[in-house]
């Protein structure tokens, strides 16, 4: 989501209130931090048009449970936590890599209506110490791409696709820089992070802090991330519903926020915590070692991608989450050009709802 979660060091402060003085969670605050919005210090609800609110009934959101997972046995005895989605038995399988945060059940979420609708298979795949994947210390980018790979010759797949959405962007360029092509027919990324070398210039502050804080203060960030963890373990979705809904009809906010319209949606929030609960259940180190990967030499380079797998980018220009200047980058250092599907007035949570089933329509016409 959607990673989704980026940073929460204002909301945790606020958070542990909760416990020390009685006082009201500020719920709305925590969720702020998440990678579905930028900061909402506070809003006007004005700022949301009222016809904006049907259109969230109209996405392709399905809120879709854990009956599919499995957890597959890597060669080196490592489990691998995985969901499978859409059309058990379509034609076509696509492999899905969550953001950072997130978990297989996102791939639900965001593909299983779609991929029924389209006869695709989707089969969404957690990294390591993440939800059911056992941990991996000291792993490099490119090994989750081998981890796709002995799964998919588990799975007898001939040919498959990948989607990475947000933080699993970079993964499914590692998957198009080191899948065997013969198998491997087509990548897409949607609002996917950018190497680290192309700045954080049009990123929101609390993202920013994050990642310069992944960088060269970590453990502040475990500190925080702790503290946030603690927060969604012990209060209940039904109340982060009611006091992000309460929080969100005060006047008190002075920061904008692009993603509001979305956070008003009870199903949305409730699939975001229920990702973002899964994706910390192991606790802090896959999450650390998730963002120490993302932000460290993602080992390749995308200028030597090879021009045989198709590459498909999709960006908006409102996204202050994974701004647009990154997609232009990784389209801009490519070998060869790649599809650029770029949407002006959408912001980074809305890109992954409104056109999952586009881009998914697009990456099986490669397939």
């Amino acid at each position: 989501m959607a990673h989704i979660l980026r940073t929460w060091s204002a909301a945790v402060l606020r958070a542990i209130e909760l416990q020390s003085t009685n006082t009201r969670l500020r719920v709305v605050d925590l969720l702020a931090r998440s990678g579905a919005v930028s900061p909402v210090w506070s809003i006007d609800p004005s700022d949301a048009a009222p016809d904006q609110q049907p259109l969230l009934r109209q996405r392709n959101l399905s809120h879709v449970g854990d009956s599919g997972s499995e957890e597959f046995v890597l060669s080196d005895g490592r489990k691998l936590g995985v969901a499978y989605y859409g059309a058990r038995n379509g034609h076509h399988a696509v492999f899905y890599l969550h953001g950072y945060p997130g978990c297989r059940l996102s791939g639900g979420a965001f593909f299983d209506a779609p991929g029924v609708r389209l006869g695709a298979r989707i089969i969404a795949v957690e990294r390591p110490g993440i939800g059911n994947s056992s941990p991996q210390p000291g792993r490099r980018m490119l090994d989750h791409a081998d981890d796709i790979r002995e799964l998919a010759e588990h799975l007898n797949l001939q040919s498959y696709g990948v989607i990475g959405v947000s933080g699993g962007g970079p993964y499914a360029l590692a998957c198009a820089y080191s899948l065997p092509e013969e198998n491997l027919k087509g990548v897409s990324v949607i609002g996917g992070m950018g190497p680290i070398d192309v700045g954080t210039k049009g990123m929101n502050w609390g993202n920013w802090l994050t990642f310069k804080g992944l960088i060269y203060f970590p453990a502040i960030i475990r500190w925080l991330q702790t503290k946030v963890m603690a927060v969604l373990n012990s209060v209940s979705n039904e109340k982060i519903v009611e006091l992000v809904r309460e929080g969100l009809s005060k006047k008190s906010y002075s920061w904008a926020n692009p993603d509001l319209p979305t956070l008003r949606d009870p199903e949305i929030l409730t699939m975001i915590l229920d990702s973002y609960r899964e994706h910390y259940k192991q606790g802090m180190d896959g999450h650390m070692e998730d963002g120490r990967v993302l932000t460290s030499d993602w080992g390749f380079r995308l200028e030597d991608m090879r021009s045989s797998i198709p590459i498909q980018l999709w960006y908006c220009k409102k996204d202050t989450n994974v701004p647009f200047r990154m997609g232009e980058a990784i389209a801009s250092r490519l070998s060869s050009p790649p599809d650029f599907y770029i949407k002006e007035d959408e912001t980074h949570l809305n890109l992954v709802l409104k056109y999952s089933a586009d881009a998914l329509e697009r990456l099986l016409e490669k397939l």
